[in-house]
């Protein structure tokens, strides 16, 4: 099937606890996979530009990899746990699993955006390294730990805030300045419609998931212990980014990671993806093929 014929597959999946994940598929699953997992209180259209039809620069994606995307518990059109047993890193694990199983995909490659960069160490947490072929974080943060170390002062000052359960002018207002937050400061804003819905996103998770998402722990022992082993990892973050320090993150996790490579988007804001499409593809997909070459070459 040409790539640009190529329809979204749709699929509920059930995750071990029963909790239902909404996942979407496009492009031949005999290609490499990636798996593309948002951030925060948003939910996988965040990924749109990539795999809407029609939209510039999907069909070079497609020539490359098989693309799959799904709503992370607590988001969007996935369930909506609030007990805190929910919320244990098996279960963001288990929800991961689910999609990998739901599509067939064997060692899949995991790109990972903002505070969705967690469910690395949630994968490592419960899977061996060879699960995956390789990480890729994009302005994101590898761990709960680590959310404190890199994140820029506006994103430390909203947390407070979001977990306000009195005012609604309060969350409302910090919303917003969260989504204006995804673009480099001066550069051109999402489109307003894709603003709205975003939005509509932040807005319409319960309390008392986005409280679970904000504070809950994990062990980073198996994150860190699969950098020292070699699974390949791929960071890109903007150079003019509100939520997100680049540097720091460059330097934490060139300190702790054996096989890493870092890219700084210059001009890019916290959605590097969305404001430098064609540059962040090629990096992606460059580190794609290398890794796949890598392990098909004869020893």
């Amino acid at each position: 099937m040409a790539a640009s014929s190529s329809r979204i597959v749709t699929k509920v999946l059930q995750s071990a606890d029963g909790t239902p994940i909404y996942a979407e598929a496009v492009g031949d699953a005999s290609k490499p996979s990636v798996v593309l997992v948002h951030g925060f209180a948003v939910s996988s259209i965040a990924f749109d530009g990539i795999f809407g039809e029609g939209d510039e620069g999907r069909d070079s994606w497609l020539d490359e990899v098989y693309l799959v995307r799904y709503d992370t518990r607590g988001h969007g059109r996935s369930g909506k746990p609030a007990d805190p047993a929910s919320w244990e890193s098996r279960r963001l694990a288990e929800d991961f699993d689910a999609v990998v199983k739901g599509f067939g995909m064997s060692r899949p490659f995991v790109a990972c955006w903002s505070l969705g960069g967690l469910t690395i160490t949630d994968i490592l947490s419960n899977n061996s390294p060879d699960y995956l072929s390789g990480a890729i974080l994009l302005a994101g943060y590898p761990s709960s730990t680590a959310v404190y170390k890199l994140a820029a002062p506006p994103a430390l000052a909203m947390i407070p805030p979001f977990r306000n359960t009195t005012s609604i002018e309060t969350l409302q207002a910090t919303a917003q300045d969260f989504l204006a937050a995804f673009t480099a400061p001066g550069s051109t804003p999402l489109p307003f419609i894709l603003q709205q819905a975003l939005l509509g996103n932040v807005l319409s998770l319960p309390r008392g998931c986005m409280e679970h998402i904000l504070m809950r722990t994990q062990d980073e022992t198996h994150l860190w212990n699969a950098g020292k082993s070699g699974l390949p990892m791929l960071a890109v973050n903007g150079t003019e980014d509100p939520l997100v320090d680049g540097a720091a993150s460059a330097k934490m996790l060139q300190s702790e990671w054996k096989d890493i490579t870092i890219h700084s988007v210059k001009g890019a804001g916290h959605m590097p993806f969305w404001e430098k499409p064609a540059e962040v593809r090629e990096i992606m997909l460059s580190f794609v093929r290398r890794v796949v070459r890598s392990n098909t070459s004869p020893l």
